[in-house]
């Protein structure tokens, strides 16, 4: 199935946080304790371990990234210096409209539940904060030129969800459908007679799926053109459609080892697969376009997001002329000090 359109990820990380930095999380909570040991790697006998892995990314990137990090440093700084509080049960207000918002957005409900529950509310809890720090408000004719402007936020596409059964040989896939009309359980079925190990592993189960996300047009055609364009009925499913798939790995030799090429990169091979899909339908969502009325507090919230996203560089670069900020000149230096960093020029606006 497809990735998440640029538009879903951006409006999702609105929500939960993405958008002001991953350290968010350390403004309010614990910071998470390390094991610099693990072995994230191994080359033979040689380990890699995430110390290891740390360094060299410090080495290769670390003043790339180092005035984000002290821009997220700041932030974290003026959170937790500007004296306003989160209570619990805001925040599970805000969880309770995000799940709201998931209820009929199948993306939306796939990135909320990619978060753990902690780490969610404490991006959760620094969004509030922050929004109290900078007086974030949305009126409701905000609101309502928000759900005009951005109509697509709101349409719920028609989903189906799917039981897939996945083999790589025509014969076997006609077998399974017609177990399937004897009326064996889809998902029985596919864990017996799937050849795709991950689709075996689930069951056959991908949840739900809009037409743009389905990997083959014309089993998507199948699913979502049937019964004069409504879509298959829950237990109807699609006659095998052959799904090929291409993608690039590393070439082996006879004794199973990458081989080399005189770069030192490994070789590459085109590999196709040839695999024969059914999708049974569990359960089909029809498309809808909900009322402002029905979805004006989750418009506000979007909106609010949209408000605070847009007011955060400035206030963030405000922040940063009243603190002093200082940083090692040498990484690879253990007795470095830390050194004063000149604050950088105001933002065009206000100069």
């Amino acid at each position: 199935m497809k990735r998440l359109s640029p538009l879903m990820t951006l409006v999702i990380g609105l929500l939960v946080g993405l958008f002001v930095g991953a350290a968010f999380t350390t403004a309010v909570g614990d910071v998470m304790k390390m094991n610099y040991e693990q072995i994230v790697g191994q080359a033979g006998e040689t380990k890699i371990t995430r110390g290891k892995l740390a360094e060299y990314c410090i080495a290769r990137m670390g003043w790339k990234v180092a005035p984000e990090l002290q821009e997220q440093a700041v932030l974290e700084e003026a959170l937790r210096t500007s004296g306003f509080t989160v209570t619990d049960a805001e925040v599970q207000a805000r969880i309770d409209l995000l799940t709201r918002y998931a209820a009929d957005n199948e993306l939306a409900r796939q990135q909320l539940e990619a978060y753990p529950q902690n780490v969610l509310r404490e991006k959760l809890r620094a969004i509030l904060i922050s929004e109290k720090a900078l007086n974030i408000t949305i009126t409701t004719k905000e609101a309502e030129d928000f759900y005009i402007s951005y109509p697509r936020l709101f349409f719920n596409k028609p989903m189906a969800k799917l039981i897939c059964i996945v083999t790589n040989n025509l014969t076997d896939a006609r077998r399974a459908m017609q177990r399937l009309r004897d009326g064996e359980d889809p998902s029985k079925l596919s864990a017996m007679l799937s050849t795709n190990e991950k689709i075996r592993e689930v069951k056959g189960d991908v949840g739900y799926q809009t037409r743009d996300r389905v990997n083959n047009s014309k089993l998507a055609d199948q699913i979502f053109d049937a019964n004069d364009g409504k879509g298959l009925k829950p237990g109807q499913y699609t006659e095998p459609i052959l799904v090929e798939t291409e993608f690039m790995r590393d070439k082996v030799g006879p004794d199973g080892r990458p081989i080399i090429r005189p770069d030192g990169k490994p070789e590459k091979e085109i590999v196709k697969i040839s695999e024969y899909w059914i999708a049974y339908v569990a359960d089909f969502k029809q498309s809808k376009t909900p009322q402002f009325e029905e979805v004006k507090d989750v418009a506000a919230l979007l909106a609010r997001g949209t408000k605070l996203q847009q007011a955060l560089p400035k206030w963030i670069a405000q922040q940063r002329q009243q603190m002093t900020v200082k940083w090692v000149k040498d990484f690879d230096n253990p007795a470095a000090e830390l050194q004063v960093v000149p604050p950088p020029p105001p933002p065009l606006a206000n100069r």
